[in-house]
């Protein structure tokens, strides 16, 4: 794959990636893009991700309502407990139980 294709497509990836988490500190610098004028009288000046990549996104008719935010749980994962699972059937021989058991 060409270089400039794969910056696009991670450039992209990474857009969709901050645009599911609107908490992201990085939103504001991707999506509200003040200084677009600035970018277009200095070529040579490395624009902002949002900003390289909205022709991307433009030709393929993105809308941003269209992505779902992600939804964290209330509490952190490790305080839930913990799930045990039932290792008695590891006593029985497969050939010699009944389908019924399993």
């Amino acid at each position: 794959m060409p270089l400039e294709l794969r910056r696009r497509k991670l450039a992209a990836q990474y857009y969709l990636k901050v645009t599911d988490d609107t908490s992201s500190p990085a939103v504001d610098c991707i999506f509200y893009i003040r200084i677009t004028a600035f970018f277009y009288r200095f070529p040579s000046q490395i624009c902002a991700v949002g900003f390289r990549i909205s022709s991307d996104l433009h030709a393929i008719h993105f809308a941003q309502k269209d992505i779902l935010p992600v939804v964290n749980p209330p509490h952190p994962q490790w305080l839930y407990s913990k799930l045990v699972l039932d290792l008695s059937l590891n006593k029985h021989v497969k050939s010699d139980t009944s389908p019924e058991i399993f």
